[in-house]
This record gives C-alpha cells, structure tokens and sequence, in this order.
C-alpha cells in the first residue's frame, strides 16, 4: 500500500472515534508514556497539542509541567517560502495560544528553545509501523525539522493502536521513531 492510501485509511479509522473513546484511550497512553525512563529523566520535552482527531495530550502536558518538566510545543515559521518547525516553551496550558494556517494551536508569545536542548518529543502521526517508521500529514515538517536542526532527542511516536499498521515505504528524507506509544503498551525500535 502507498502512504496516501494508508494516510486515508487510518485517518478514517481516527476520525471515527467517538470523544469520549478518544479521552479514555488517550488517558492510557498518557500513563503508558509517563512510565517510560527516557520521560522521566529528560528535562526538556516537546510535545504537540492535538489537530482534530490526534491523541489528546493536554493531560500529558499537564502531567509534565506538573512534575517540574520544561515543555515546548510546535511552532510553524516560514523562510523563504519553506514552512519549518521550532519548538517554543509552553509554561501552562493556560498560556495564550493562537491556531496556525494547518490548525495547530501554538503560543502567541514565543519563546523559542535551542532544539539540541530538547531531550526528547512526542511526535504525532497518521500511522506507524513496527520497524518505527511514521507517516504524518505529508507536509514533511518532522522530518524536516529533524534533518535540518540534528536534533539528537529521543523521539517517541504518539498514536492509538490502530494506526500501527505492518509497513510504511520509507524514503531518504524520513526520520524513524525511537519508540511508540499506544494505549496497548510501548514499541520500541
């Protein structure tokens, strides 16, 4: 299967789940998540506030801050007509926040972090497979924030069990997961 039809069949699938399945199984991956060493111990986390159907982490957020974690969400910036990715501290949830051109919420004031100092990410996904490949919106943003800032954190994969499909066609340009996170437990890669 080629990436739009896997993208168009799992974003089917998520799109599909009733609200209050989407809290419950997002809770669990939240707890799964949090019990991971590579959480605990980094200082620095980005994480994603959720477009439409994507796992709901403000739980997660919440969770992190509280434990005294530094927490940075994505910020969309165009360079010269190329969309790029940098990650800007989130001090609360109650921070003011505005929706980019894709529907991302991201602070309004941003304070941008060094990406090298980003210990690990959350990082969404339309699918995943178990060789820790990711297929996200087809914007590339990840992969290319990845390979142009060498970001060296551990990138973990945040998706519902349903999105792990076999195999995703990997090109030059694609970053892979560290790990993923589901509600029915951790992949590691």
């Amino acid at each position: 299967m080629d990436k739009p039809l896997i993208r168009k069949s799992a974003l089917g699938k998520r799109n599909a789940i009733a609200p209050k399945e989407r809290e419950s199984m997002s809770g669990i991956i939240a707890q799964n998540a949090l019990s991971l060493r590579e959480v605990q111990s980094a200082k620095m986390i980005a994480c994603f506030l959720p477009i439409g159907s994507e796992v709901a982490t403000r739980p997660l957020i919440e969770k992190l801050l509280s434990l005294g974690k530094q927490v940075c969400i994505p910020v969309e910036e165009n360079h010269k007509e190329v969309q790029a990715l940098k990650f800007a501290r989130l001090f609360s949830l109650g921070d003011r926040l505005a929706t980019s051109g894709h529907g991302a919420q991201e602070p309004v004031e941003k304070d941008f972090v060094d990406p090298k100092s980003i210990g690990l990410f959350f990082v969404p996904g339309t699918a995943f497979d178990r060789g820790g490949a990711r297929l996200g919106w087809g914007r590339g943003f990840y992969d290319r924030f990845f390979g142009y800032t060498k970001a060296r954190g551990f990138r973990i994969g945040l998706a519902y069990g349903f999105q792990v499909v076999e195999f995703i066609p990997v090109e030059g340009h694609d970053v892979l997961m560290d790990a993923l996170v589901t509600e029915n437990g951790v992949l590691r890669f």
